[in-house]
C-alpha cells in the first residue's frame, strides 16, 4: 500500500506541474478576459502555487517511499499475537 500511495502522490505532483505550466502560458485577452475587480489572483499566481504544491508533494512522496523502505524489512504477522 505504501508503494501505491507514493505512486499516487507522484502522479498528483505531475498533474500540478502540468497545470502550473498551462497557467504560466495563459495570456490575458487570448486565453482569458482579465481578472475580477478587487480580487487578488492571476494565472501566474496560480502557477506559482501549483509549482509549490508539486514540490511539496514530491517531498511527501520521498517520505512515503522512505517509510516503505523501512517497512519492507519488517516480518509482519498475519494477525496480532497474544501477549
Amino acid at each position: 500500500m505504501l508503494g501505491e500511495l507514493g505512486a499516487i502522490i507522484d502522479h498528483v505532483a505531475q498533474v500540478c506541474d502540468q497545470l502550473a505550466s498551462w497557467h504560466s502560458r495563459a495570456e490575458d485577452g487570448k486565453h482569458y478576459e482579465g481578472e475580477d475587480d478587487n480580487r487578488s489572483g492571476s494565472p501566474r499566481a496560480a502557477a506559482t502555487e501549483l509549482t509549490t504544491a508539486a514540490s511539496s508533494l514530491r517531498l511527501a512522496s520521498n517520505h512515503v517511499n522512505r517509510a516503505h523502505s523501512h517497512n519492507a524489512v519488517v516480518r509482519w504477522y498475519p494477525e496480532p499475537q497474544e501477549s
